[in-house]
């Protein structure tokens, strides 16, 4: 059954609803109110009059098999959602009246191809053309002033697009997800890329950034395969964070002496990253910033660097060679854990805090001097490393962090500072080559498992004045053939010295 309900001056289309496949509004009629059509299932065609000035919210969403429509040269007003779904709609003519286009105003018109876009356009609101999966081009006026979010998002034939000079930021997830998205120009004025906007685009293989820009928002290039290069403008000051991560084509960064903040995963999994020139103003590496890049080979970092955080250069697999600033004061957690490739480590003199597992797994590296800065060190900070022979330690350490040289099965002989009090849990537990040990006069305390299986060891000469020695300290120290408890031992853990079958301990 056909209803069609109108306003009692006549002026406003208030419902339709009926089976029919074409409709004609008369003249007269200036609005289409709120979901008018949205019960007309099997609509096809429509025709507007040429009073009509306002489409309201909704007013032909879920018309699926809506295939033509013209809006009349006096419609000023499309509501959100307007024709949100409407699945066969295939072209769109937007009156040169409309200044804003309504969020979700054309989402989901996966048939849509082009739409053409009046010059007095100034604003298309959030998603409103997303999931538009047949849009092949764009060709936006150049009077706009604002993209709302995930305004052509998963847009996924869009090839090409330029922005116009009048739009000096760009929204987030403006293009995120156009899969074809091939090359994009930026105009010279633009001054912000907002989060995610380019995310995911992967067959972007080019990007030239205008000199007016300023900042990049959070993975705004994110998962970028096709992105080999990326030239950044020298008046760039803020990258976010993961703007560039998963860019797995990208070979080569220069980043800008302007640049004062470096967000955390940058450039994380960039597999093809071969070398970055950083600026010389960083004061901080962020978080996961080249994490899994397994193709960074070197790495030369500014001179004013301060901090270098968690996991900055985590598995980077390749890295062979990296020269550590005098003003270098924090190394965070993981931040060289698993570069299998590092040989060598100088840490500089300013340094005072290495976090936890910070070069653990480093299996190539061989040797490490420790500054005489250095206050602490967090737990397992080289624990695996299995071709360290040798370790420098600084005059002013007083503790020794739970499994901070575990499994480091090459290390041979080991001479503590006389400022050491602490050896904590596992510290040396599976260092299987340690053959001696020579402690310094201050020690305290050698806590639990702290030469556990140490299996070649067989010289440990503990000073007067040790206080305590931890269960399990020296278990399995099979080659331990002598040691003396000295008298201070106030404390002497179970099973201390469980499988130590060549010892013989003395007790004063």
């Amino acid at each position: 059954m056909t209803r069609i309900e109108y306003s009692e001056d006549g002026k406003t289309l208030i419902k339709a609803s009926g089976d029919f496949r074409t409709f004609e509004v008369p003249e007269g009629v200036t609005a289409v109110q709120a979901r008018a059509f949205t019960e007309c299932g099997w609509l096809e065609s429509v025709k507007l009059p040429s009073t009509l000035t306002s489409i309201g919210a909704s007013a032909f969403a879920f018309c699926d098999f809506l295939v033509e429509i013209e809006l009349s040269p006096g419609v000023t007003h499309i509501g959100d959602f307007a024709f949100c779904n409407c699945g066969s709609l295939v072209t769109i003519n937007i009156p040169a009246g409309v200044t804003e286009i309504g969020a979700s105003a054309f989402e989901d018109c996966s048939a849509l191809e082009s739409v053409v876009f009046p010059s007095t356009l100034k604003m298309i609101g959030p998603r409103a053309f997303y999931c538009c999966g047949s849009l092949k081009s764009l060709d936006l006026p150049s009077g706009v002033e604002s993209l709302g979010e995930h305004c052509f998002s998963f847009c996924v034939s869009l090839r090409s697009v330029e922005i116009p000079s009048s739009l000096s930021e760009l929204g987030p997830y403006v293009f995120a997800d156009c899969a074809l998205l091939e090359s994009v120009s930026l105009p010279e004025n633009l001054t912000h890329i907002g989060d995610s906007a380019f995310k995911s685009c992967v067959s972007l293989d080019e990007i030239n950034f205008p000199s007016s820009l300023r900042s990049i928002g959070d993975s705004a290039f994110c998962s970028c395969d096709s992105l080999e290069s990326i030239s950044l403008p020298s008046g760039l000051t803020t990258l976010g964070d993961s703007v560039f991560a998963f860019c797995d084509a990208l070979q080569s960064v220069e980043l800008p002496d302007t640049l004062v903040h470096f967000g955390d995963s940058v450039f994380c999994d960039c597999d093809s990253l071969e070398t970055v020139k950083f600026s010389s103003k960083l004061q901080r590496i962020g978080k996961s910033a080249f994490k899994d890049c397994r193709s960074l080979k070197t790495v030369v970092l500014p001179e004013t660097l301060r901090e270098i955080d968690d996991s900055a250069f985590d598995a980077c697999a390749s890295l062979e060679s990296i020269d550590f600033p005098p003003s270098l004061e924090i190394i965070g957690d993981s931040a060289f854990a698993f570069c299998t490739s590092l040989k060598s480590v100088v840490l500089p003199e300013a340094l005072k805090e290495i976090g936890d597992s910070c070069f653990a797994y480093c299996t190539g590296l061989s040797s490490l001097e420790l500054p005489s800065s250095f206050e602490r060190s967090g737990d397992s900070a080289f624990a695996f490393c299995d071709c360290v022979e040798t370790v420098s330690f600084s005059t002013g350490v007083t503790e020794l962090s739970r499994r901070m040289f575990k499994g480091c099965k090459a290390l041979k002989t080991v001479v503590l500072p006389d400022s050491l009090l602490k050896i904590s849990a596992e510290t040396f537990e599976y260092c299987s080559s340690l053959e001696t040990v020579q402690c310094g006069a201050a020690l305290k305390h050698v806590e639990d498992y702290a030469f556990a299986d140490c299996s070649a060891l067989t010289s440990v000469e503990l000073p007067d004045g040790v206080e305590t020695i931890g269960k399990f300290a020296f278990k399995r120290c099979v080659a331990l053939e002598s040691l003396e408890v000295p008298p201070s031992v106030t404390s002497l853990g179970d099973k201390a010295f469980d499988g130590c079958t060549s010892l013989q301990t003395e007790e004063e």
